[in-house]
C-alpha cells in the first residue's frame, strides 16, 4: 500500500520567509518543497530530492526566481556518475 506524504511547515527566522515541503520516507527519500523569502530581493524557490532505499542521493533539482531573474540546478546520479545541469534567464545583478 503506497504511504501518504508527510508535510512540514516553517517559517525563516532570518527574514520573513518560509518553507513547505512533502515527503515520503518509506522507501528511501522523495520530497519536494517551495521556498520564499523577502530578503534582501523577493525570491521564491522549488525544489526536488529523491534518494534511493539506503538514502543514497540519486536526485537533486532546484529553481530559484525573482522579478526578472531565474536560475535552476539538477544533479542527477546514475552509474555511479553524476549529471549536472544549469540554466539562468534574466539579470540577477540588476536585481540585487
Amino acid at each position: 500500500m503506497p504511504s501518504m506524504p508527510k508535510s512540514l511547515f516553517w517559517t525563516r527566522t532570518d527574514t520573513a520567509g518560509a518553507e513547505h515541503v512533502l515527503f515520503d520516507d518509506a522507501r528511501g527519500l522523495a520530497a519536494c518543497g517551495t521556498m520564499l523569502a523577502v530578503d534582501p530581493i523577493q525570491w521564491t524557490g522549488r525544489y526536488q530530492v529523491s534518494t534511493d532505499p539506503d538514502w543514497a542521493s540519486t536526485r537533486v533539482e532546484i529553481e530559484v526566481e525573482g522579478t526578472g531573474w531565474l536560475r535552476s540546478v539538477r544533479l542527477e546520479r546514475a552509474a555511479g556518475r553524476w549529471r549536472v545541469t544549469t540554466a539562468e534567464q534574466g539579470d540577477l545583478d540588476a536585481a540585487l
